[in-house]
């Protein structure tokens, strides 16, 4: 019963669709916006070039900053994302993926020195830091979102250091 009567108000919307153009042979909005822009350019006329010029030009500063104001209000208003350091869940596994990578960095620095290389060159890059943090997050199976891993590889700078200070003592 609720079906039919949702088809039959469909039907009859769909009707009166087909017959609006019949009705209704005035577009007003259009009527409404030429209307308004006679008015602007009966306006516009009064004034000489240089006037006319300062005036569009002025409108359209306004125009920009009232733009520049509603975008900054939605930017200042907007949720902010949490760190995921304010995540209970995900916090202690984080931190030891995290030192998970700092002592695989330890390792390879170690090999590195047996090997004979000098610290300059013994401390890997940070595209190493980011697979092993990649390989630390595949091992404990985490699905973390794209922002969670940027703010996680955001620390590889001074994951990075901390192995670079570390390597110092082992020489």
């Amino acid at each position: 019963m609720k079906v039919s009567i949702f088809f039959a108000f469909v039907i009859f919307l769909f009707v009166l669709n087909l017959f609006s153009p019949c009705m209704c042979t005035k577009d007003f909005g259009k009527e409404w916006i030429k209307d308004k822009l006679s008015l602007v350019n009966s306006k516009l006329e009064k004034y000489n070039k240089k006037k006319k010029v300062a005036l569009i030009s002025g409108a359209a500063i306004g125009a920009l900053a009232l733009i520049s104001l509603i975008g900054g209000g939605i930017y200042m208003t907007k949720g902010r994302k949490s760190s995921i350091w304010h995540n209970s869940d995900l916090n202690d596994t984080l931190y030891d993926i995290v030192i998970e990578t700092v002592n695989q960095g330890n390792t390879d620095v170690k090999l590195a020195f047996q090997r004979g290389v000098k610290l300059d060159n013994a401390v890997p890059s940070e595209e190493t830091f980011k697979k092993y943090l990649k390989q630390n997050i595949q091992d404990r199976n985490l699905n973390l979102t794209w922002q969670q891993e940027r703010e996680l590889y955001s620390m590889l700078p001074y994951i990075r250091f901390n192995v670079q200070r570390l390597a110092v003592f082992l020489t």
